[in-house]
């Protein structure tokens, strides 16, 4: 099961966000989002069973990595 592009959009631009970070849904990504005020992107993260999908961030980025054990 997936949260719908609708949604999405609708809570985004509720919050007056361009970021929105949830887990999992089973097929994690990073999606570009078109919102009221630009680009937005949604960062999925994944479950834990046989790797685990975790977001990094630095001071300049955000960077969804899997990490295979």
């Amino acid at each position: 099961m997936d949260v719908t592009p609708e949604e999405v959009i609708d809570v985004m631009n509720e919050a007056g966000t361009k970021i929105l970070i949830h887990g999992h849904t089973h097929r994690p990504a990073v999606h570009e989002v078109g919102l009221q005020s630009g680009q937005g992107t949604r960062y999925v993260l994944g479950d834990w069973h046989t790797s685990m999908k975790f977001l990094r961030a630095t001071d300049s980025d955000l960077e969804l990595v899997q990490y295979n054990f």
